[in-house]
């Protein structure tokens, strides 16, 4: 909480309303894209991960099909981000300029939408020291990430760093 605080404070500063706007219509734009690259079947991997606790090979089972549907899914995402990425910065951010940042998130979604499994799995195994250890390392590296783009950069960097984080 008190990272995300922090995050919105150098947004508020360095983006303004306008930038805060569209940063919230970034995030948005994140959320639907990321859903087909596997990101809708985290709980299932929660769920069945958690009820096959007692056999290893169902939950090797599990993983490979939700690694293979992630990869595959993250792989067909970026690509068409990659070659519609200044119309989506126009569908979503007005601005057919910013389109680079839908080209670091064609980058950067596989990585993404493993994190979102691994933490998954984390989750479903009950492995709950690392599952918080991992997401307060995330938020203190993202706090890190924004400030720094954010205060050299602006909204491109803000924009940016929602991407890399």
């Amino acid at each position: 909480m008190l990272t995300l605080l922090g995050l919105n404070k150098v947004l508020a500063i360095y983006v303004g309303p306008a930038g805060y706007a569209a940063i919230g219509q970034f995030q948005n734009a994140l959320q639907l894209i990321t859903t087909f690259t596997g990101g809708a079947i985290s709980n299932g991997v929660i769920k069945y991960t958690a009820e096959y606790h007692e056999s290893p090979t169902q939950q090797l089972k599990l993983w490979k099909t939700a690694g293979a549907i992630t990869v595959f899914g993250s792989v067909l995402v970026a690509i068409l981000v990659a070659l519609f990425h200044r119309q989506l910065a126009l569908i979503f951010l007005k601005d057919e300029s910013l389109g680079s940042v839908f080209l670091w998130f064609a980058g950067g979604v596989l990585f993404f939408s493993l994190n979102t499994l691994l933490l998954a799995i984390l989750n479903g195994r009950k492995e709950i020291l690392l599952y918080v250890t991992a997401n307060i390392f995330g938020s203190f590296l993202s706090l890190a990430v924004t400030y720094f783009l954010a205060t050299k950069y602006g909204l491109l960097g803000s924009l940016i760093s929602l991407v890399i984080f």
